[in-house]
């Protein structure tokens, strides 16, 4: 097996006053030393300790080339940050969203749901992929897997003015 991980941890979001978290960074090398030591050494590992959005984008694209190209063919991906929802431009449904380092409430800094998809139907098919979502509001990222959630009600850390214009 040749794998290709990648551990995103972002404990600091110097816009978002408050939202600052403890156990995001330890929790993405955790988890890349369990999956290091269950599935031995990747062929490409990449650390994202505070990672700006872009930073993320690059690497799935990286990673989605490496696939393509036979240097890997087996993807791991950790995601320990915070999530969030957005409105979407009728302003009666919701996307959820990551949130990394430099977001603010402004809605810069945020990777919708339907933009992740996108980077992983950029991986070949056949290409065995495993994600762990360690964020709220990630139910999106995990669909169909069953789970009962009992509170559904969308918060957000944009400003409620805050509107993107994406489809539902």
């Amino acid at each position: 097996m040749k794998r290709f991980a990648i551990h995103v941890g972002n404990n600091s979001f110097h816009e978002l006053s408050g939202a600052t978290l403890r156990g995001c960074i330890p929790d993405a090398h955790l988890m890349d030393a369990v999956l290091t030591e269950r599935l031995g050494e990747p062929v490409r590992r990449v650390m994202l300790d505070n990672s700006t959005r872009d930073q993320f984008v690059q690497a799935m694209r990286e990673c989605a080339e490496a696939v393509t190209a036979g240097e890997a063919d087996y993807v791991t991906i950790s995601l320990s940050t915070h999530g969030t929802v957005v409105s979407t431009n009728d302003q009666e449904n919701f996307v959820q969203a990551l949130v990394f380092s430099v977001a603010n409430r402004q809605g810069a800094g945020l990777l919708l749901d339907t933009e992740f998809k996108a980077l992983l139907d950029a991986i070949p098919n056949g290409v065995r992929v495993l994600v762990w979502l360690d964020a709220c509001h990630s139910r999106t990222g995990t669909r169909g897997m069953g789970a009962v959630l009992h509170d559904m009600r969308p918060r957000s850390i944009v400003n409620q003015d805050f509107h993107r214009n994406v489809s539902k």
